[in-house]
């Protein structure tokens, strides 16, 4: 009998790869094996570490990434978690929308996940299978803890080594982390050999993302305003752009969530929190873009 935190890696031959000889992982008991024999156990909490030990930053420990759970299920980034789950329902089936993906099971990737708010309500809401990592354990205990439903793949890995075998993914999710095209077009189902494309779904900041606390913090940033024209221009270098949206909401806030955004935002990293005059900041917009793409070259299989 396969336990519930095992059965969501039975078909981990299909799709995970071993980071260490990059041939692919299958479920035997309790952990993930290669032909290799390099074995990776299945965490209690239900991920794994494809990794193996590794340095954070302080400002990813484990008592930011509550702050953030605490702000995300407060629902003040659900018009970005809407936008997210229309864009890849659109991506998976682009010629019927969100519902026919129920029809059709494809594979999802979040790259650099965090707590998981983004992967669990994909996993929740369209029929897909979904692959989540991230750099931090501390974010993978607590998106494993979250995850009543037992069933996405989460996996403490590296961006620079991916650990998804290659053309295993429909569509990659990267919202607000850092990128690796060259990952991103490896991991992704070539397009040639697919019914549809491998499409990226890529979340940036808005030109008004968090614009109270810019202002409030001007005196302490390089530039007084916030323009996501380089990684635009950086992901048209190797995505096809096929849509841009943006959605933005501002939303009256306490001051305990207001220092609590203002502790976790990579705005403000390397800013003493407590020198600014956070009381007068009485509400914060949320803005964000949506990049959608495909790969512009996949190179020889």
């Amino acid at each position: 009998m396969v336990l519930d935190r095992y059965a969501r890696f039975a078909d981990s031959a299909d799709v995970l790869s071993c980071p260490l000889c990059h041939s692919a992982l299958k479920l035997q008991e309790g952990s993930l094996v290669c032909p290799k024999r390099h074995c990776f156990d299945i965490a209690k909490q239900g991920y794994v570490n494809l990794l193996g030990p590794s340095r954070q930053s302080a400002h990813y420990s484990k008592e930011s990434f509550e702050s953030r759970m605490a702000i995300l299920e407060a629902g003040y980034y659900d018009h970005v978690k809407e936008a997210v789950l229309t864009a890849v329902g659109r991506a998976l089936s682009p010629s019927e929308g969100p519902a026919a993906v129920n029809a059709t099971p494809f594979r999802v990737l979040d790259a650099g996940c965090g707590e998981g708010f983004y992967a669990r309500a994909i996993r929740e809401n369209l029929c897909v299978d979904v692959v989540a990592f991230d750099l931090s354990k501390d974010a993978m205990l607590m998106a494993a803890r979250h995850d009543s439903r037992k069933a996405v793949k989460w996996l403490v890995g590296d961006l620079t080594n991916i650990p998804v075998l290659k053309g295993s993914i429909n569509c990659v999710v990267d919202v607000f982390a850092p990128s690796n095209y060259d990952e991103f077009k490896r991991v992704l189902t070539p397009t040639r050999n697919a019914s549809a494309p491998g499409v990226l779904v890529k979340v940036v900041p808005g030109s008004n993302h968090l614009t109270e606390l810019r202002h409030l913090a001007e005196g302490s940033l390089r530039s007084k305003e916030y323009s996501n024209q380089l990684v635009t221009d950086c992901f048209e270098k190797h995505f096809k752009m096929t849509d841009r949206i943006k959605v933005t909401r501002t939303f009256e806030m306490s001051e305990r969530d207001v220092r609590v955004f203002a502790e976790m935002t990579p705005l403000l990293f390397g800013i003493d929190a407590e020198s600014l005059n956070l009381s007068r900041v009485k509400s914060i917009t949320i803005e964000a873009e949506l990049l959608v793409g495909t790969p512009r070259s996949q190179g020889p299989s």
